[in-house]
């Protein structure tokens, strides 16, 4: 392999997936667990929108996006920042779930045993009024195109293709918003991200910059993602990896710093992620003997994801409702 395959999935947009995509999705995500993806039907106008607020938000006063963290300190809402040693702001990323809070989530139909889980989104509305909607307006989409992709992965993987449609009734997707500022120096953060695999089901990302900075792993080397305004970006997650009990593969990637500090990338991504009460054991027609993975919720794996990347399990302690 010499790239990251690119992938027309316009019929399955249009509710008619060709046998030849099916098969092409089949084969990169078994192979390399990543692609990209054109034909997916998401206006680019909707991006534009966070994009623009991703600007906004980089350009504001250090205090005032400080005012941007999580309340309770949870890792997957609000504003994070990373600095190098010097102290230069580096990488920052805004990040909200697809429920407000606990009394958005029950009032969708969330049984209340899983309340917890709903830490309150920072949703700085005075501040920049226009996030939100662009936000809304974008994830909206993005998560569409995600229960798209959720069922062409089910026909690659020999199943209905609504075969995962019962575990997103209530999805607990994350909507976040990245940005990769230009520094003075790149010399000492080469590396923005470290390698990792990603904790959810599936990951669909749109990047935008001056370099490619997203790398996957793959054939024992690091292969560059090329920017492509008109295509997503397209990887499996850790709990795709444990439902499908390791036939699909987490791939690691990660993401390096530019070789000039004048240059700097953005990027949206959505992590799809099913209702937290969602029971993700190895799919039946995927075991040969024993399950390599015990059956795991949503809402116990979250604390597991952050002890097995180093942080503490009451980085995301539960918030009291």
């Amino acid at each position: 392999m010499t790239g990251i395959p690119v992938l027309d999935i316009g019929s399955a947009v249009a509710g008619a997936p060709t046998d030849a995509l099916v098969g092409e999705v089949s084969d990169a995500a078994r192979r390399v667990g990543f692609m990209q993806v054109i034909g997916h039907g998401v206006d680019l106008a909707l991006l534009d929108a966070v994009y623009a607020q991703a600007d906004a938000m980089a350009a504001l006063p250090d205090d005032v996006r400080a005012s941007l963290r999580s309340a309770t300190g949870h890792v997957f809402r609000g504003l994070h920042e990373s600095m190098d040693r010097n102290g230069v702001r580096y990488f920052g990323q805004y990040q909200v779930n697809t429920y407000d809070d606990a009394v958005e989530a029950l009032a969708a139909g969330v049984d209340e045993r899983y309340a917890d889980y709903f830490h309150p989104n920072v949703r700085p509305d005075g501040l920049m009024p226009e996030l939100r909607p662009a936000l809304d307006a974008c994830s909206q989409a993005t998560r569409a195109l995600g229960r798209v992709l959720i069922g062409l992965f089910a026909r690659a993987l020999d199943l209905p293709g609504d075969y995962f449609d019962a575990a997103f009734e209530h999805d607990v997707t994350q909507f976040a918003l990245n940005y990769y500022p230009a520094r003075a120096s790149v010399a000492d953060k080469p590396l923005i991200a470290q390698e990792h695999a990603d904790s959810g089901v599936l990951t669909i990302l749109h990047q935008r910059g001056d370099y490619s900075g997203l790398q996957v792993h793959s054939s024992g080397r690091w292969i560059d993602v090329p920017v492509r305004n008109d295509a997503f970006v397209i990887n499996i997650g850790q709990l795709m990896h444990r439902w499908t009990n390791g036939v699909l593969p987490a791939t690691l990637h990660r993401v390096v710093a530019a070789d000039s500090p004048e240059k700097s990338r953005k990027a949206i991504v959505t992590f799809m992620l099913p209702s937290v009460d969602t029971v993700i054991a190895p799919i039946p027609s995927l075991v040969e003997g024993r399950p390599v993975f015990a059956p795991v919720t949503p809402y116990a794996w979250e604390s597991d994801y952050l002890e097995s990347i180093g942080l503490p399990r009451a980085a995301a302690k539960r918030a009291s409702v």
